[in-house]
């Protein structure tokens, strides 16, 4: 026969549907069963192949030369039997009825014989129906089988509903371990700490006979820094908490101790009967509070760097975080917009706002007036009114509770006008109105806030060239108010305040004689109460369209060209210790960016879980 050679590979589509039916019609026909189940006096005839192939259990059982493998009748102890025939079903059909009634037999037997899948279908529907009624349950499910994503979900469920769960009956049941993990799970919570302090006394109060000996270690989870000393000294007031000192020996001094103290070394330490030690009391620190955030607790700041370019998508929407434990950057969330560079970025009430911008279309640039706001408590965008003007390359500042919009590339719009144009957004009426414009039109300037006033200095002006001028806005008289020149000019800069001084780095300025572009590279600082200029140190390496954003007195350089050479691109983060004047660098990062803005914000410590 002619083509004896040839050859073709055919391969049935519906193989394993076939396979899966065919081996539920021998079950149902009661036919080549060759092992049975007994669970709870309830026997369940099967196929070892078939428990084998879905269960690493069943096949250890069968194939390792255990005492099972030559048993007709195997005794499954541990789990149910309700849980053992919904999985025994689930092998046959690959189905599995899960419901309230089933769902913890289920999950126990599934974790016991190790099928994942349906380990995997019963942690969903427990967080599907997770609920201030049956989350201490749940918690306690998760902490049974070691399920360690649930537990940290239902733990997140609950700081989410403090409020609302510490008056629950099921608060009150929590153990001690479960309430000191959920204490240090780092979740955010509706409540203020306070509320957490008195909370915790009322669940020793429950049962203060048993719980009196582990008070102090619980009370080591509260964050006392961020108790004022007036709200701690109204406790003290409080019925519940008399009562509880009464029953545990130091706890009274303990408090007294944290609120007379007014002067507090690195040796200060409180410390009570039986060597336990509470160095959280003695923190001798005002309240922390952060405009827009009830209670600190869950939340970390960090540098955020968004939009411009990288070397992975060329212009990007992406927003990343700097991870502190890591030192990388890791990606968090996108603009809801088109990919962009140029915009306005800042933090108000712990919000980010990005705010006009530029992208391309067909090789042109596009200026676009929209702004958007994220909120990283509840992980989402919204949008806000568009500016009166199409800006790019401008300064976004936050002073007075409003945001400013100041000056930008002249070719954005078709408003002529001496200075540069200025507006202002209030973010409780979501409205801008224009300002009295900044004397001397400009882009790719820098502006900051001290004292509650918008600062502005430096840019570029077509027919100045690089500014020098340093600018103050009076919200009172509407009006822009001079102060010192720079030691040098510059464009592409940035600007921050430290302490009560104002500081600015990087940028560039044309050589006066050769007109060729200069990396300005020292850090200059500027007293506002003297109005004078001082060098207090300099770049260990200058960038061009790098960003220099400050954090716990820290400087953090992001990306640019090195030297403002396009091909020798950045990748690490550079930071300089304003206390030590010291330059340190991180370890390279996967991004390469420039043109892209950044400004510190506070996170929920639970994103990069």
């Amino acid at each position: 026969m002619e083509g004896q050679g040839d050859s073709f590979e055919f391969k049935a589509t519906n193989h394993g549907d076939v396979l899966l039916a065919g081996l539920r019609h021998l079950r149902d026909k009661q036919q080549l069963f060759d092992v049975v189940l007994v669970v709870e006096k309830q026997k369940l005839p099967a196929h070892r192949v078939v428990l084998a192939s879905c269960s690493d259990y069943f096949r250890a059982m069968f194939t390792d030369g255990l005492k099972e493998c030559h048993q007709e009748e195997i005794v499954l102890s541990g789990v149910t039997a309700k849980g053992m025939a919904n999985l025994v079903d689930f092998a046959y059909t690959s189905k599995s009825n899960i419901d309230c009634d089933s769902v913890v037999d289920v999950l126990g037997a599934a974790s016991h014989i190790q099928i994942l899948p349906v380990i995997a279908a019963c942690e969903d529907y427990l967080k599907k129906h997770l609920s201030l009624d049956n989350c201490v349950d749940i918690a306690n499910v998760a902490e049974l089988y070691t399920l360690k994503p649930l537990e940290q979900f239902v733990f997140q469920f609950m700081c989410k509903n403090w409020h609302e769960f510490c008056s629950c009956h099921d608060f009150h049941r929590l153990r001690k371990s479960q309430l000191l993990k959920l204490l240090k799970s780092g979740f955010p919570v509706d409540c203020s700490e306070l509320d957490i302090f008195l909370s915790i006394l009322n669940w020793v109060d429950h049962d203060v006979e048993d719980r009196h000996d582990c008070t102090l270690q619980v009370l080591d989870k509260v964050l006392f820094e961020n108790i004022s000393l007036q709200e701690l000294q109204s406790v003290c007031h409080n019925s519940v908490f008399k009562d509880i000192c009464s029953k545990v020996p130091g706890l009274s001094k303990l408090i007294n101790s944290f609120i007379n103290t007014t002067e507090c070394t690195k040796d200060c330490e409180a410390r009570v009967p039986g060597s336990i030690t509470c160095p959280n009391l003695c923190k001798c620190i005002a309240r922390k509070s952060v405009p827009g955030i009830g209670n600190l607790r869950g939340f970390q700041q960090t540098v955020l760097v968004a939009g411009g370019f990288s070397n992975e998508t060329g212009m990007t929407s992406s927003v990343w975080y700097l991870d502190q434990s890591s030192s990388l950057l890791k990606h968090l969330t996108k603009i809801p917009h088109v990919d962009q560079c140029n915009f306005g970025m800042a933090a108000h009430n712990n919000k980010l706002y990005v705010i006009g911008g530029c992208f391309n279309d067909q090789m042109q640039e596009i200026v676009h007036p929209f702004g958007f706001c994220y909120d990283p408590a509840e992980d989402s965008w919204k949008s806000i009114a568009q500016m009166t003007l199409e800006r790019c390359r401008f300064v976004l500042g936050v002073a007075d509770g409003y945001l400013y919009a100041v000056g930008g590339d002249p070719h954005a719009s078709d408003i002529q006008m001496e200075g540069a144009p200025c507006e202002r957004y209030d973010p409780r009426t979501d409205r801008w109105e224009e300002i009295e414009p900044l004397p001397g039109g400009r882009t790719q300037h820098a502006g900051t806030t001290l004292d509650n006033r918008l600062y502005i200095c430096g840019g570029f002006q077509e027919d100045e060239g690089v500014l020098d001028d340093l600018w103050c806005f009076n919200a009172d008289s509407n009006q822009w108010e001079r102060g010192s020149s720079l030691l040098v000019p510059r464009a592409d800069h940035a600007m921050f305040t430290h302490g009560n001084k104002i500081y600015v780095i990087g940028g560039w300025y044309y050589d006066p004689n050769t007109r060729q572009r200069v990396m300005a590279s020292s850090i200059d600082c500027y007293d506002v109460d003297r109005m004078t200029w001082e060098t207090v140190g300099s770049l260990n390496e200058s960038r061009l369209y790098a960003t220099y954003t400050l954090l716990n007195n820290v400087i953090h350089v992001v990306g640019g060209w090195r030297n403002g050479k396009y091909r020798q691109k950045c990748r690490s983060i550079d930071k300089f210790d304003l206390d030590t004047r010291r330059w340190t660098k991180d370890q390279d990062q996967d991004l390469e960016l420039w043109e892209h803005n950044t400004c510190c914000l506070y996170l929920p410590k639970s994103l990069s879980y």
